[in-house]
């Protein structure tokens, strides 16, 4: 009988990264040893140093591989004129489901964010820099409307809090309230915070944009 192939070397890689990171969601960095993440994929601890020379290197490759994917594309609307609110929800959309399928990487940078050794300082600022990335492209389609004297808040800040809001919302009923978000409730949140947007910006419901932003990378 023919012997039965084991993993690829890559497949094994991936398998070594998706046991490490929920590993890390639910006993923490420092909880989480090595040999655990070995024994998770079959592996002795020897082998799995061929893959990854420590802890450090397997969550910078968590978060470089596998981090926030979602939202790469929450501003990638189509070219040509849409309605200001449309758009709000379809971006927060995007950025919701980028949080949802993050869910444990979020839990290990929330858990971590204040004892976490300093080889992870630069990857726990992964979320930060996303959402900066993001509202920045944001501002500049808000900068598109009404006169700034006519604004009660700069394209900027309205960029930052709607990220900001999200963001918020979502860790607070998930990692706090220990509330798994239903989708109504996010349309829910989300409606009221576009609707909060455009008062802040001096725009109204019909509002047009034409989102010609050039791609940027997070």
């Amino acid at each position: 009988m023919a012997r039965k192939a084991g993993p690829l070397p890559s497949d094994r890689r991936g398998e070594i990264l998706q046991a490490a990171l929920h590993l890390f969601a639910e006993r923490g960095f420092d909880g989480t040893s090595v040999r655990d993440i070995a024994r998770a994929v079959g592996l002795n601890e020897g082998t799995l140093y061929h893959y990854f020379p420590g802890k450090e290197a397997i969550f910078a490759a968590i978060l470089a591989e596998r981090g926030y994917g979602a939202a790469q594309v929450d501003l990638d609307l189509g070219p040509g004129p849409r309605s200001l609110a449309e758009m709000l929800g379809q971006v927060g959309r995007h950025f919701l489901q980028a949080l949802r399928e993050n869910a444990p990487l979020t839990a290990v940078l929330l858990r971590e964010s204040i004892r976490h050794p300093p080889a992870l300082s630069e990857p726990g600022k992964g979320l930060q820099a996303l959402i900066e990335s993001r509202a920045r492209r944001l501002a500049r389609l808000f900068a598109q409307g009404a006169p700034p004297a006519s604004r009660p808040v700069t394209p900027d800040f309205a960029a930052g809090q709607f990220f900001g809001s999200l963001a918020t919302f979502w860790i607070a009923e998930t990692f706090i309230a220990g509330h798994t978000v239903s989708v109504d409730e996010a349309e829910a949140h989300l409606r009221q915070l576009v609707a909060a947007t455009l008062a802040a910006l001096g725009e109204g419901p019909n509002a047009m944009r034409n989102n010609d932003n050039e791609e940027e990378t997070p």
